[in-house]
């Protein structure tokens, strides 16, 4: 009897240890996006650090902070995903009671309207929509999946998205945010976030060619392939120059990041830290398939544009394992 209990103590000891390493997360579910924008040593979020004893991969998570120590960035993944066999499946619940069973039609069930979907069903296919966090913050939820299999789940911090700061400071009530601007290239000239922006104008653009969109007077400029894909937005600060000798306006929706026309280059750098790089007279920060180009005329920002990231590589779908 004392052989068996003993072997009872210690099954009960292991699966209490597998339990509170998994399944007894401090803060999970929709508990994890209200932790954006939070001080990596708050008290919640030191609690989730604290749980995860800094091993992020076999936990699943990864937590990105800005050089500020302020959490930006929450990512979930399922496991046997294409980032290696370190990252295993996070074993906490999702927000908005997604599972890492759902399909693609569940998700979309689950987050509601408004979503925007990216990709090839087929192959790579993101699910993104944008929630308000409080009244001066938002953060982008996006749900990855390869061949239709759910991956991963990421929350990023958007500063000053909801509530609501133009690039002029005064009070955003477009409901557009800077970082879509990031989102949109490699899309289609029709997507749903481009259609939003250039209805908020209310005019006809100044200029339109087969590769080009200029809203002159608005500050905005859309560059696409022939077959229609963005491959460049430039948003302007009062008296540049298009790239037909048009005279720009301001461009008064919020810029990513928090960024203003009237940053400067040490501004800019306190905001995003160091740069990824400089090239054609800009610094430039990547931001997964996309980078963002930071021009200074003088002292302060005189344009952004944004491009595709030429050091970007999107991750390979997972190899299909075979049975015999």
């Amino acid at each position: 009897m004392g052989s068996i209990s003993m072997r009872l103590f210690f099954l009960f000891i292991a699966i209490a240890a597998s339990g509170m390493l998994y399944g007894q997360m401090p803060v999970e579910g929709d508990g994890l996006p209200k932790l954006l924008g939070q001080q990596k040593t708050s008290g919640q979020v030191q609690a989730l650090e604290t749980h995860i004893g800094g091993a992020y991969e076999p936990n699943g998570i990864k937590l990105h902070y800005n050089p500020d120590a302020k959490l930006t960035r929450i990512e979930l993944f399922n496991g046997d995903n294409p980032w290696g066999e370190a990252i295993q499946k996070f074993q906490g619940k999702l927000p908005f009671a997604i599972a890492f069973t759902d399909k693609i039609v569940d998700v979309k069930k689950k987050i509601g309207e408004g979503f925007e979907a990216d990709g090839e069903i087929s192959a790579t296919y993101f699910l993104i929509k944008q929630f308000q966090l409080d009244n001066h913050d938002g953060y982008k939820l996006t749900v990855e999946f390869i061949t239709g299999r759910l991956i991963s789940v990421s929350m990023i911090l958007e500063e000053g998205s909801s509530g609501n700061l133009m690039a002029d400071g005064s009070v955003n009530k477009s409901g557009f945010t800077g970082e879509s601007l990031l989102s949109m290239v490699r899309k289609s000239k029709s997507n749903y976030e481009l259609q939003k922006l250039v209805t908020l104008f209310d005019v006809f653009y100044s200029y339109s060619d087969k590769t080009h969109i200029i809203y002159a007077e608005q500050g905005l400029e859309v560059v696409t392939d022939y077959s229609g894909f963005i491959q460049e937005i430039i948003v302007f600060s009062k008296g540049q120059s298009s790239s037909q000798g048009e005279t720009t306006g301001s461009f008064i929706y919020p810029l990513p990041y928090g960024l203003k026309f009237q940053d400067s280059k040490a501004d800019v750098i306190q905001k995003l830290g160091t740069p990824a790089g400089e090239e054609n007279g800009a610094i430039y920060y990547n931001y997964g398939s996309a980078r963002m180009n930071i021009y200074f005329g003088g002292s302060n920002i005189s344009k952004l544009a944004i491009t595709p990231n030429k050091d970007y590589t999107p991750p390979a779908p997972p190899v299909k394992k075979t049975g015999k």
